[in-house]
């Protein structure tokens, strides 16, 4: 309908005798729902076409209303010869009305995926031209942004690839199925057959690089520290990334569950990692950070399996879920491995008695291993104890001072919203030790 708004320079007649008249405005409006509600694979250029014809002859409301019924009710009447060049005018005027109306959908980041990175990615989105891609965004991702306001377009993006490639021609009431649900279906919890693993992997390759572009991009005259990389760094995905190595569950929707958030006291989703090596009643969850400045990070306080809140819960994980024992690492694990290239997914806060035991949760190797729980100890033999091997009294507080910065960086709250004693002094030593 955009196109109705540039009438006076596409097609002037009509434009102006609209612009002289609210009345015959609105019956333009309405005569055009009506066309496309008949005739849906009629293309609206040639009754806006042919209006302006009749518009060249007649002077009236009336007269102009007259031709709207009649085109409305028979589509077939030919045009001159002449207004042929005015009807393929307007064609190529909406065209780039709908090219332009796509690209002002996307946000300049994601403009960037599709153009340099969506041939790789998503080939058969990144193959459709600047005109099909517009044709899909009108489709498609309006009506998205409008039934999932806070859902995010690659997830439309990705499985609408999917549905094209298996359904070719028919993957359009598949893509409309998907955007008619009243809560957007996790692509993560779908079953793609004996692929699904591969895709999964392909799906996270494509995210992390969107991701990428839309964080903001660091200033190429400054030195970027750990804090800075900490903004682009995704928890969930890395995670999502290694799901090869981790057990499958049987029902996704087990790998979740509602707990009160340790901060805020108040329901919040959370995944569930696995259960804790030490105490395997007690299952280690991932929840969202509270830090706006590092909203990718997660925290990961644990859950009581065994008290009444949270039996079903253990019990749903354990029947249903991937049921899984996060793995202890140890030096081995670190071998060869310097502090820069360990990736720390989190960091595990576990209660022991009147206080809070910390644990890093991350992976050396990232080529063959999955994320597994370390302890103080090897972190500071590894990486402090030879550095300062003449000045072992100094060892304690260099490793306090690592647990300190991994731990704050990532939990990523904000001293208005720790309640936790423990994690207040925490962030108080770590804001004194940077």
């Amino acid at each position: 309908m955009a196109f109705l708004d540039t009438l006076s320079e596409a097609l002037p007649e009509l434009g102006q005798m609209c612009t002289d008249s609210n009345v015959l405005s609105n019956e333009i409006y309405e005569s055009c729902r009506q066309f496309k509600g008949r005739h849906p694979d009629r293309n609206l250029i040639d009754f806006l076409v042919y209006m302006e014809y009749q518009a060249l002859k007649n002077e009236t409301d009336e007269q102009m209303k007259d031709q709207m019924i009649k085109y409305i009710q028979d589509p077939t009447i030919q045009l001159p010869v002449d207004m042929k060049k005015k009807h393929d005018a307007s064609m190529q005027k909406i065209r780039d009305l709908r090219v332009n109306a796509a690209s002002q959908f996307y946000t300049p980041p994601e403009l960037k995926f599709l153009t340099e990175h969506a041939p790789q990615h998503l080939p058969i989105i990144g193959a459709l031209g600047k005109d099909l891609l517009a044709d899909f965004t009108i489709d498609f991702c309006f009506e998205f942004r409008e039934q999932h306001p806070k859902g995010d377009i690659f997830e439309l993006l990705f499985y609408a690839e999917r549905m094209m490639t298996v359904y070719k021609k028919n993957a359009k009431p598949k893509i409309q199925e998907f955007i008619q649900q009243e809560k957007l279906p996790r692509i993560e919890d779908m079953d793609f057959g004996t692929d699904t693993h591969l895709i999964k992997l392909r799906r996270q390759e494509a995210l992390s690089i969107l991701e990428g572009l839309r964080k903001p991009q660091p200033d190429p005259t400054k030195q970027p520290d750990a804090m800075d990389r900490a903004m682009s760094y995704d928890a969930a995905a890395r995670r999502s990334f290694r799901d090869p190595f981790v057990g499958t569950a049987e029902d996704p929707s087990a790998d979740r569950c509602v707990i009160a958030d340790p901060e805020t006291q108040q329901p919040v989703e959370a995944d569930i990692v696995g259960r804790h090596p030490h105490r395997r009643k007690w299952l280690v969850c991932a929840i969202p950070s509270l830090n706006p400045r590092y909203s990718k990070l997660e925290r990961f306080p644990t859950i009581d399996g065994s008290s009444s809140e949270y039996r079903n819960v253990l019990e749903n994980y354990s029947l249903r879920g991937s049921n899984r024992t996060i793995p202890v690492g140890d030096m081995q694990d670190l071998k060869n491995c310097s502090m820069k290239d360990f990736e720390l997914n989190g960091v595990i806060l576990l209660p022991w008695g009147d206080d809070t035991r910390i644990s890093g949760f991350g992976v050396s190797h990232w080529k063959q291993n999955e994320f597994k729980i370390f302890a103080k100890t090897p972190f500071a033999e590894m990486w402090i104890v030879d550095s300062y091997r003449k000045r072992q009294s100094r060892v304690g507080n260099r490793a306090k001072k690592l647990l300190l910065y991994y731990t704050l960086l990532s939990y990523a709250s904000i001293e208005a919203n720790i309640t936790q004693p423990r994690l207040k002094w925490l962030y108080r030593r770590f804001l004194t030790n940077l």
